[in-house]
């Protein structure tokens, strides 16, 4: 299959400070001069131009936003090759999936599919029962409609879904 391309920091250049201020020039007066579109338009000369007030140097601040994007391609990768619509992405339980793989200690590891079916769905399904237990509390007092529906799947074989929908 051969090697997967990555994007990293030149170690040759973070070690020799002096090459490294003689290249940033090189890009900076590159992207000045316009030697070509994609350099005028690059990372590099979008962050210097936008007047942050971080305090990372504008290289670093280039590599993070090269990082993110990169980390972005891998989420759009993920959502494209497991079919997953793209609303998935202003679901706050998958912004608190973010945050909570962000906030997980080192070399954390996603759960692999074994546990997901078994422990854990059946930790979810819990959660969910208990939370949707004060919603069936209420019914006896607000009442529910129950609405039913059918179809067949791909076997012809009948589905039947129903539902309780608090009035």
């Amino acid at each position: 299959m051969g090697k997967k391309p990555e994007i990293r920091r030149c170690p040759a250049i973070l070690a020799d400070r002096e090459k490294y201020m003689k290249l940033l020039k090189k890009v900076q007066n590159a992207e000045k001069t316009g030697v070509s579109k994609s350099l005028k338009n690059s990372i590099i000369s979008k962050k210097l131009n936008s007047g942050s007030s971080s305090s990372k140097k504008p290289i670093e601040q280039a590599f993070g936003l090269m990082e993110r994007h990169a980390v972005d391609l891998k989420i759009m990768r993920g959502l494209c090759a497991n079919g997953i619509p793209f609303n998935v992405l202003r679901n706050p339980q998958f912004h608190e999936m973010v945050t909570a793989i962000n906030k997980a200690p080192p070399g954390y590891k996603a759960p692999s599919s074994e546990k997901a079916r078994t422990v854990l769905l059946d930790e979810c399904a819990r959660d969910v029962e208990k939370d949707s237990s004060l919603i069936k509390d209420t019914w006896f007092t607000q009442g529910v409609s129950i609405v039913s529906d059918g179809w067949s799947n791909v076997k012809h074989e009948p589905l039947i879904n129903v539902l309780g929908e608090c009035v």
